[in-house]
């Protein structure tokens, strides 16, 4: 049987150097960030969408205005999320 020497696998000697430690954590950063404010966007856009369909004015002029507060209860649900997603796992 031969002896191996060093790591076995598919993985480039160059894997374990800094420079390619350091770009993965960039990439992990700009991917993070970019997350980030699509999140914003988005919730920016609901937001929007919200205010011109009038929803917190449906809700103090119709006795049923069911869908009114669920989409608030939706748009405070997403901000929870998004409030949890910015934070992470510490």
């Amino acid at each position: 049987m031969s002896e191996f020497h060093g790591k076995v696998g598919f993985a480039s000697p160059a894997a374990d150097s800094k420079c390619v430690k350091r770009r993965h954590v960039a990439i992990e950063l700009i991917a993070t960030v970019a997350l980030a404010v699509s999140l914003i966007i988005a919730v920016t856009a609901v937001s929007i969408g919200a205010a011109r369909a009038q929803v917190l004015g449906a809700v103090a002029h119709n006795k049923d205005a069911s869908l009114a507060i669920g989409a608030v209860a939706v748009l405070v649900m997403a901000r929870v999320g998004g409030i949890g997603g910015l934070t992470g796992n510490k």
